[in-house]
């Protein structure tokens, strides 16, 4: 079952941003599936979709948005390169 939020806004937001109506809701969808996969909450697949894109471009546009490539910690950097090496 498909679920929807609202997000109230004036519409100064949208002329001192510059944005359409639907710059804005496209904009707050991708921050929202962003944040989430940041958070490790959801895949960059359901990130993805969540904001109505192909998982290679998602993963694309989040430099363009501040966001990195990639969620990885620390952590998780040491435990895929000993992967790689083969420990």
């Amino acid at each position: 079952m498909d679920r929807h939020f609202t997000v109230p806004f004036d519409e100064n937001v949208l002329l001192m941003a510059n944005l359409t109506s639907q710059e804005f809701i496209d904009i707050t969808r991708f921050t929202v599936a962003a944040k989430l996969w940041m958070d490790g909450k959801i895949t960059a697949g359901q990130a993805a979709r969540l904001c109505g894109m192909e998982k290679i471009q998602f993963l694309h546009e989040l430099p363009r948005h501040g966001y990195p490539m990639s969620n990885l910690g620390p952590d998780d950097i040491e435990n895929e390169l000993e992967f790689i090496r083969g420990k």
